[in-house]
């Protein structure tokens, strides 16, 4: 995948997509922020919780 090197991202606005399959992103270790909203997600990948209230997604510190 393309974005698989950019593993330094710490932000990512994914929003407005048809994306349905997030886990491709867990190999973002650094990624602290990811907006998804109004997409088709099927599930959420561990380590990562939902804020409706931002309509994002924010990684739990390890």
């Amino acid at each position: 995948s393309p974005l698989a090197s950019l593993t330094n991202l710490t932000w990512l606005d994914l929003a407005y997509n048809q994306i349905s399959d997030i886990s491709p992103l867990a190999s973002f270790t650094n990624l602290t922020v990811l907006h998804l909203s109004y997409n088709q997600i099927n599930d959420i990948p561990q380590g990562y919780q939902v804020v409706k209230k931002l309509n994002c997604m924010f990684r739990e510190p390890d």
